[in-house]
């Protein structure tokens, strides 16, 4: 059987809550040093992505739905690649706005 991406209800809810995570972080970020946080060094955002993608798989085996995904055929990787792709796009986003500013 081949692998397939999921649905499109899983997709939104995966990148809701990847949204509401970076919010969290830059709001604790914003909280700490009083203005907006954009990762200078290009360590700092590997490491906020890999923690992006270990929160996708640790949320995704806290709800068991590695069972579930399995069984649809939906590759293993997906709510982890749902998290890191909009981490990147909110960090784009971030960034070009500071240097638009």
């Amino acid at each position: 059987m081949r692998a397939i991406w999921p649905g499109r209800s899983l997709a939104i809810r995966w990148v809701l809550m990847a949204v509401s995570l970076w919010v969290l972080v830059h709001s604790i970020l914003f909280a700490a040093s009083g203005e907006a946080f954009v990762f200078s060094s290009a360590n700092a955002l590997l490491i906020a992505l890999a923690a992006a993608a270990t929160v996708g798989f640790v949320d995704m085996r806290r709800k068991r739905e590695s069972v579930l995904l399995r069984n649809l055929g939906v590759v293993a990787f997906a709510a982890p690649a749902y998290w890191v792709a909009t981490f990147v796009a909110l960090e784009i986003a971030l960034a070009v706005a500071s240097n638009m500013a």
